[in-house]
């Protein structure tokens, strides 16, 4: 019977150190999740779950992936969808080349008739400044072996956690635009 008691006494103790251990744990792990865990809660299947959402500066609400549609961006004034991805560390994947894969130079030398010719994009990075974003595709010079780079600076007219919505800054009519959707 004593050594019944003393287990029982013993059981109980674990089972109070247990629990104050959980209610611990949790407190502390719902605490960390509040200040280290975004406050976006976005559930695919529910796409009005962004409604109440407040979006995070462009430099951080641009990170991930997106739908792009790219309207009236080229000469043939089409629009252009797909998907492209921004990390953290600036780059970009654009697998579906919402930004040019190569880029197309045209010589213009006095008394010698323009020769175009093209460079294979090597790599897409983005920069973010306030309500701006620059793309900016490198290429390799073949002949000199640097890297050289291009880029197109946008103005985002639109910041909202499922959309972004950018227009060239000469772009008077508005007619030219890409809209990233999530």
């Amino acid at each position: 019977m004593l050594a019944c008691s003393i287990l029982n006494h013993i059981h109980m103790k674990l089972i109070y150190s247990l629990l104050a251990f959980s209610l611990l744990s949790f407190s502390s792990c719902k605490k960390c999740k509040d200040c280290c865990e975004p406050s976006i809660s976005y559930d695919p299947a529910n796409p009005d779950s962004y409604a109440s959402c407040k979006a995070p500066e462009v430099a951080q609400n641009i990170i991930g992936s997106w739908k792009f549609e790219a309207h009236g961006m080229d000469s043939a004034n089409i629009t252009r969808s797909g998907y492209i991805t921004f990390d953290a560390l600036n780059r970009i994947s654009d697998p579906d080349s919402l930004l040019q894969n190569r880029l197309n130079f045209e010589t213009n030398n006095p008394g010698v008739p323009p020769t175009s010719f093209y460079r294979p994009v090597i790599s897409k990075n983005y920069k973010t400044a306030g309500k701006r974003v620059e793309f900016e595709l490198y290429y390799l010079h073949p002949r000199l072996g640097k890297t050289y780079g291009q880029g197109w600076t946008f103005e985002v007219v639109e910041n909202q956690c499922n959309r972004i919505k950018m227009i060239p800054p000469d772009n008077l009519n508005k007619h030219r635009s890409v809209v990233l959707t999530r």
